[in-house]
């Protein structure tokens, strides 16, 4: 008797479980072998998500709207001196109040231990407490577009004390003490869940490297952004939404390395990829890359052909002769179904190619450089659509694949963003880009202009597709 009653307990917790996840618990697959929560880091686009839900910053942009979230209100006392009241109803995942030295800490944090992305350091002369509830930034000079680039998903703000221990022991990542509408309640290797702290739904990220389902196993999820393979007939529970969310996949070239030493050995590799080949592959879903950035990217120039002049120099020149090629790429930037295709790609020049797989998007282009591979497949995306965000690699030596170090490239990169008219940096923009050209480093391949996302069509989800899906606040879900 006592067995059969234990076997019926059993019974009905594997029931209420599955009753839970079915119906109060939103699934959702992440195109990530692992997950990134330290704003320190390169993130990629599954990261951001999470990341969306468990932080918050001073200032959010939606739909390239501003709006506030810790911040109460933000006033120019000058044209250099900005004040930041903070909401006071906004609370730390541990039930603490925000405080001045909290955000002042995490400002800290990420000028200390992020090496992309700084430009905003470059304005910030000093942060000033005046009480507890109001900070003064104080700017080295008048930089209009300093609030767009505060809104960028690296500026989230942390518990001081928290932020200390961080400095000391990266593992705690796993439990950060953000102030956005979640908590973590588990992290593991393949799942992340997480738990509302006032509304909301639970959630459940579960991690699939491979960026891509089959569409006979869509009935297990309720939100999906990866590629979906298979019987579209399978879709008809899910509401299809596109939205603009441009990214770019690019191959670089390894120019620490013999042969790419050689500018014109780089040039004549990159001139001779049949890049139509991939294109063909997306099947409507991605377009050839002609400009350095993406359109909808500010420094995107219609007019402009990336590398044109050396293809008519180079294209059906002879390619350095290899033994053996290898051919890197990060995880999260190919899907799955099209990793052979890229293969092929370089193939079709070197028979004898090594494939090596980099998950690590903080600092891939180090990964890459110590292994020695020769090329490598990569994607960019910018969080606030600006031509920085793709220039920047050239500053940063994590996330710089080709090893190309040159101070005056560097020095024009960062004085870009110092100019105030949007139309004149984008100007700049062109004009860096125009000097990359010609050193053949990398190319951009395919431009991505939009993202599917599926949602089941039970769920109510207020403007998911209007702005990127990695900026959502799932908490809305209902």
């Amino acid at each position: 008797m006592a067995k059969i009653l234990k076997i019926l307990i059993i019974i009905c917790c594997v029931l209420n479980v599955s009753t839970y996840a079915d119906t109060k618990t939103l699934r959702i697959p992440l195109h990530s072998s692992a997950v990134s929560l330290d704003p320190a880091s390169a993130q990629d686009i599954s990261s951001l998500l999470v990341s969306r839900q468990i932080n918050c910053q001073l200032i959010r942009n939606q739909e390239g709207v501003l709006f506030f979230e810790a911040a109460q209100s933000v006033k120019y006392l000058a044209p250099f001196k900005i004040q930041v009241q903070i909401d006071q109803s906004r609370h730390f995942s541990d039930g603490s109040l925000i405080t001045p030295e909290d955000i002042v800490a995490s400002f800290n944090y990420i000028k200390n231990s992020r090496s992309s992305l700084r430009n905003v350091f470059q304005w910030i002369k000093h942060i000033d407490i005046v009480d507890k509830k109001t900070i003064v930034l104080m700017l080295k000079k008048p930089i209009p577009q300093i609030l767009t680039v505060l809104s960028a998903p690296n500026y989230s703000i942390f518990k001081k004390s928290f932020l200390e221990k961080a400095y000391k022991k990266q593992s705690i990542w796993s439990q950060p003490i953000g102030c956005g509408n979640y908590k973590i309640a588990d992290y593991t290797k393949n799942y992340i869940h997480l738990l509302p702290i006032n509304h909301g739904l639970p959630i459940v990220f579960y991690l699939n490297d491979s960026n891509q389902i089959k569409a006979d196993d869509m009935y297990k999820y309720d939100i999906v952004s990866l590629q979906v393979v298979g019987n579209a007939s399978k879709l008809k529970n899910f509401n299809t939404l596109e939205l603009f969310d441009p990214s770019q996949i690019y191959i670089g070239l390894n120019s620490t390395k013999s042969p790419w030493k050689k500018n014109e050995n780089r040039c004549s590799f990159l001139s001779n990829l049949n890049v139509m080949s991939i294109v063909k592959e997306y099947a409507g879903s991605a377009q050839l890359a002609r400009h350095f950035l993406p359109s909808g990217i500010l420094g995107y120039d219609p007019k402009k052909i990336f590398m044109s002049d050396i293809d008519k120099k180079y294209t059906n020149r002879p390619i350095p002769k290899m033994k053996n090629f290898c051919l890197a790429y990060l995880v999260g930037s190919v899907p799955e179904q099209f990793r052979e295709k890229y293969l092929t790609m370089v193939r079709n020049m070197y028979p004898v190619i090594q494939m090596f797989p980099i998950a690590q998007a903080k600092s891939f282009g180090t990964i890459f450089r110590r292994r020695d591979c020769d090329a490598i497949i990569f994607s960019f995306k910018s969080n606030y659509f600006d031509g920085y965000e793709y220039l920047d690699q050239f500053i940063s030596n994590d996330i710089n694949a080709s090893g190309f170090k040159n101070l005056v490239l560097i020095s024009d990169i960062k004085k870009s963003q110092d100019i105030i008219d949007p139309e004149a940096r984008s100007n700049e923009y062109q004009e860096i880009i125009n000097k990359i050209a010609p050193l053949c480093l990398m190319r951009p391949l395919i431009t991505v202009p939009n993202r599917k996302i599926y949602v089941r069509n039970t769920l109510k989800a207020p403007k998911i597709g209007e702005g990127s899906f990695n900026e959502y606040d799932l908490g809305v879900v209902q």
